[in-house]
C-alpha cells in the first residue's frame, strides 16, 4: 500500500488552461466532479464515466482472418459480456431509486507501476447509499473458471479500490463498503459459485443468466440492492473523496483525446497477446516481424502487438520478399485507405523492417540512414514529418521533409 500511495503523491491531473491539480487535493477533486457530474445521485439518474465504453478491441471480425477470428474469440465474447451488463446498468434502473454512477473498465494497469495496483476491473458502480459494487464478469465457462479464481479477482480487485480509498486518509478504521457482484452470463447453476467467501469485506451477489436478462434486470437487481444495507452517513466524506479520485481517473483513460492517441500511435489495432501472424516466412524474419509488431505509448503502459489485417499482412509479405533479394527490381505499392486505416502504421512498420533485414545483410556494418521515409504531401509534411520522426527515430530511419533524397 505504502508503494501505491507514494505513486499517487506524484500524480498529477492536466487540466485545461494549464492548470495541474495533485491527486492529495481533495478539495479541488471534488469541486471538478460536482461540476463535472452534478446531482449524480437524484432518483432514476445514471451517470457513465466516461460517456462511452472503449472497446478493448477496436477491429471487428470482418478485419481478420478466420485463424485471427478463433483466436481472439474468446476475448470477444468476454468484450460483448462487458458491453451487456454495461447496456443492462444504463438502462434498468428503478426510476423511483436513487442515482448511481457506471464506470466502466476500471484499469490501473494503464496508470500505475505498482503491483497491486495491476489491476482491470470489469465494472464499478457507486451508490450514494449502499456503497461500492464491484462487478466481475464472465461470458464463458469451462473447467478453469473456478469459485477460486473468481474470489481471487475480487480480492485483488477490492483491494485496489480499497487502497485508493484510504489515500490520506491512513489513521481511519472505517471505511465505505466494498460489494462484490459476480454475474455469469453462462448458465443458472448457482451452486457452482457458492464456494466464494462472503467475507470480503462486503455484500456478495450473485446475478445468472435468467437474472441478467434485459426484461428481468430491473427487478431483479432492486431486489439484491434492498438486502444490502446503507453505510453510515459519517463515512460520506470520505465516500465523496473516493468518488472523485475515481472518476478522475476513469475520465483520464477514457478521454477522447486518450482513444484519439490510441488510434495514431497504434495502440487501437492490438492485443496484449503476442499472435503469431507471419506463418509462410522463415523463423529469423518471422521473429524480426513478430518484435516489429510490438507498440506502447509510455513506459507506464504494457507492451501490445498489432493486429495486422490480412491485406496488410499480404503487403508486408510482398515487402519482404523484395528486401531480401537484392537480385529483385525496385518495388512500387499504391496503399490505399481512408483517414485512419493504418496506412501510416503500416508505412512506419515497414520502415523498421526493412533496417533489420539490411542489418542482417550487413553485419557488423554502421547502417544508419540507410532507410528514408519521404512525405510529398505539403500540406500534411510538418506535422506528419514531426510525427514520423518521433516514432522512427529510435530505429535509425532518416524522415526527410525536404526532399534532400529524393
Amino acid at each position: 500500500m505504502r508503494e501505491f500511495h507514494k505513486e499517487l503523491e506524484n500524480f498529477e491531473l492536466d487540466l485545461p488552461g494549464r492548470e495541474k491539480v495533485s491527486f492529495n487535493n481533495n478539495a479541488r477533486l471534488l469541486e471538478i466532479m460536482r461540476s463535472q457530474y452534478p446531482n449524480w445521485e437524484e432518483a432514476g439518474k445514471v451517470t457513465s464515466i466516461p460517456i462511452a465504453r472503449i472497446p478493448r478491441l477496436f477491429l471487428k471480425n470482418v478485419y481478420m482472418s478466420k485463424d485471427q477470428q478463433k483466436e481472439f474469440h474468446p476475448l470477444q465474447k468476454g468484450e460483448e459480456g462487458e458491453i451487456k451488463i454495461y447496456q443492462l446498468l444504463l438502462e434498468s434502473l428503478d426510476k423511483n431509486r436513487k442515482g448511481v454512477l457506471v464506470l466502466s473498465k476500471v484499469n490501473g494497469r494503464e496508470m500505475f507501476a505498482t503491483t497491486s495496483a495491476q489491476v482491470e476491473i470489469d465494472t464499478v458502480l457507486i451508490h450514494p447509499a449502499k456503497g461500492v459494487f464491484l462487478f466481475n464478469i464472465k461470458a464463458q465457462g469451462g473447467k478453469g473458471l473456478t469459485p477460486q479464481k473468481v474470489e481471487k479477482d475480487f480480492k485483488k480487485h477490492s483491494n485496489f479500490l480499497r487502497m485508493l480509498m484510504q489515500y490520506g486518509y491512513e489513521n481511519e478504521t472505517d471505511f465505505p463498503p466494498i460489494h462484490s457482484v459476480y454475474c455469469h452470463l453462462v448458465d443458472d447453476n448457482k451452486e457452482k459459485f457458492e464456494g466464494i467467501s462472503k467475507q470480503l469485506g462486503g455484500a456478495l451477489l450473485i446475478c445468472t443468466k435468467s437474472d441478467l436478462k434485459p426484461e428481468t434486470f430491473c427487478s431483479s437487481w432492486s431486489q439484491k440492492l434492498d438486502g444490502v444495507p446503507d453505510f453510515d452517513h459519517k463515512l460520506t466524506e470520505i465516500f465523496e473523496v473516493f468518488i472523485a479520485r475515481l472518476a478522475a481517473l476513469n475520465s483520464i483513460e477514457g478521454s477522447l483525446a486518450l482513444i484519439h492517441d490510441q488510434i495514431s500511435t497504434n495502440y487501437a489495432q492490438a492485443t496484449n497477446k503476442n499472435k503469431n501472424q507471419f506463418g509462410t516466412t522463415d523463423e529469423d524474419t518471422k521473429a524480426v516481424l513478430n518484435e516489429a509488431s510490438r507498440t506502447s505509448i509510455n513506459s507506464k503502459k504494457r507492451d501490445r502487438y498489432i493486429i495486422w489485417k490480412p491485406e496488410q499482412v499480404q503487403i508486408i509479405s510482398t515487402v519482404v520478399e523484395h528486401l531480401q533479394d537484392p537480385s529483385r527490381e525496385g518495388l512500387r505499392l499504391l496503399v490505399r485507405g481512408c483517414k485512419g486505416s493504418g496506412k501510416t502504421m503500416l508505412l512506419i512498420f515497414l520502415a523498421k523492417i526493412a533496417v533489420k533485414i539490411i542489418e542482417s545483410q550487413h553485419p557488423g556494418q554502421n547502417n544508419h540512414g540507410k532507410v528514408v521515409v519521404y512525405n510529398g504531401d505539403s500540406l500534411t509534411r510538418k506535422y506528419v514529418s514531426e510525427k514520423l520522426e518521433h516514432l522512427l527515430e529510435p530505429s535509425g530511419v532518416i524522415v526527410d521533409a525536404a526532399g534532400k533524397y529524393v
